[in-house]
């Protein structure tokens, strides 16, 4: 069984955060990598879940007010 994984693509910097991807480990996701998680959670230290609509997937708008 090989270890590599197979949803990353060649040339892929697991070393930078992506907005992308961070966003996908703040929904729950599992396309993300270590910086990604940093990043995402720098930005619920700013912005702590409950008042970040990303979560909950309720607003239609980058931000909606809580």
């Amino acid at each position: 069984m090989s270890t590599s994984v197979q949803w990353i693509p060649e040339g892929t910097d697991r070393a930078h955060a992506s907005a992308a991807r961070a966003y996908d480990y703040l929904l729950g996701g599992s396309h993300h990598f270590e910086a990604d998680r940093a990043l995402g959670d720098q930005v619920l230290s700013v912005l702590p879940r409950t008042s970040w609509p990303g979560r909950t997937g309720t607003c239609s708008g980058a931000w909606c007010a809580t």
